[in-house]
């Protein structure tokens, strides 16, 4: 079956993907288009291509294969792409090393993330979470699919269900998962600079003592060592008491992304409202949608030993 690249518009280019991957697949798959909710709110159209016994499988994005077609790829080529990467990266659990249909291995590849509460309202109507200031923590599923190579998806009641498994129980698992498999590391920004343009790697500490004698206190970033979903790392509650306590100091805390905050001394002159409006320009101009965590800053006190919005 032949189809140019005629100006079919979007509507048709899904039509006839479908018709393409029907061609391929037969009766021994079923081709689904749904919207899908990612952080943010931020919402696509996305292809799936759902064999029996598949548990979950890779997501084409409808918008992304439209601009290859815009860009002069043929819609056969673009199909075969997406067959090519199907075959080779659809998640087979019976053959993996540890079949995720096992509720014991379910539960050993669950993580947590923090996402905003505002943003995120329809998502969290389908998934358990647990409230946070203006954030909600959520579980997600990381799962390894090949050297290298990860896929990951939000964890949803009827997941749950399915695995016979708790939202606590889950909870609980993903949390204790999140911290020992990938631990919190704090750094001053100079320090993460530098390790970015070397190369280097290091573990959680705490290398500098307060500066004194009219030096500009330094700005931490508190992350995971992987880097990835550091934010979550604003639930323990331990690594501020520390902080505070070296810097003798309350602590400002800004949400830079889903993956690190930043954190500073509280007894700058810089006002509070300064601090939000730095937050804000941020994540409208450097920042993908996906990426934002909130706009809010964030106050740990010393002697309440309690975060809390400003």
């Amino acid at each position: 079956m032949t189809y140019g690249n005629l100006d079919m518009g979007y509507i048709g280019f899904c039509m006839q993907m479908k018709e393409l991957l029907n061609d391929e697949f037969g009766e021994h798959a079923e081709i689904l288009f749904r919207e899908v909710t990612k952080n943010n709110g931020t919402r696509k159209k996305a292809m799936m291509i759902i064999e029996p016994g598949t548990l979950a499988v890779p997501t084409f994005y409808m918008d992304e294969l439209y601009s290859k077609m815009s860009g002069g790829m043929s819609t056969e080529d673009i199909a075969r792409a997406v067959i090519c990467s199907y075959k080779q990266h659809r998640y087979d659990f019976d053959r993996l090393p540890e079949p995720l249909a096992q509720k014991d291995s379910f539960l050993t590849c669950l993580r947590i993330k923090m996402i905003n509460t505002e943003t995120n309202e329809e998502l969290l109507k389908n998934v358990p979470s647990e409230p946070f200031l203006d954030l909600s923590v959520v579980t997600y599923v990381e799962i390894e699919v090949g050297e290298g190579m990860t896929g990951e998806a939000v964890v949803g009641y009827e997941d749950l269900s399915r695995m016979n498994v708790t939202p606590k129980e889950a909870m609980s698992a993903a949390k204790r998962n999140t911290f020992v498999k990938d631990p919190p590391r704090c750094e001053t920004i100079e320090r993460m600079i530098e390790e970015a343009r070397t190369g280097l790697g290091g573990k959680f500490d705490f290398p500098y003592e307060r500066e004194t004698g009219g030096a500009s206190v330094p700005l931490y970033v508190l992350t995971r060592t992987s880097g990835k979903y550091g934010a979550v790392c604003i639930l323990i509650t331990e690594l501020f008491e520390e902080l505070s306590r070296r810097l003798d100091s309350g602590l400002m805390i800004l949400p830079s992304s889903v993956n690190e905050l930043i954190v500073l001394a509280d007894d700058s002159e810089c006002p509070d409202f300064y601090m939000k409006q730095a937050v804000y320009e941020i994540n409208r101009s450097c920042l993908a949608p996906t990426e934002v965590l909130s706009d809010s800053v964030y106050r740990y006190s010393p002697e309440t030993h309690k975060i809390e919005l400003i």
